[in-house]
């Protein structure tokens, strides 16, 4: 029995011992991330500027976004407007078939039982 409980003890501080062990490499790998973390700038670096005398390309500039979304207005072209023989035509046609249909609904309002 006392052999037994003897291996029970040994076995306890063996797995302390591995333990503390792994304990005290974490704690060195924890300590060098630290030193490597603290060595990176904190700041982003900066971007430089383009040198003034770059060349653009005409077909970049012609055809960017920014020239597309605002300054293609040649696209949206206005209505044309009717000549106004059409247009008084229209009106009278407008007029007639607006007419028409207020006397089916005024018909039909005569038309349904009270």
């Amino acid at each position: 029995m006392r052999l037994n409980k003897l291996g029970n003890s040994s076995k306890v501080t063996a797995e302390q011992k591995r333990l503390e062990k792994e304990r005290q490499s974490l704690e060195r790998q924890r300590v060098t991330l630290e030193k490597q973390l603290n060595q990176i700038p904190k700041t982003p670096p900066r971007k430089t500027k383009a040198p003034a005398h770059t060349t653009l390309n005409v077909d970049t500039v012609i055809n960017s976004p920014a020239r597309v979304a605002y300054g293609n207005r040649s696209s949206k072209q206005k209505p044309k407007m009717l000549p106004t023989r059409e247009l008084n035509s229209a009106r009278i046609k407008f007029l007639v078939l607006a007419l028409i249909l207020a006397t089916l609904v005024v018909m039909l309002w005569n038309a349904m039982p009270s």
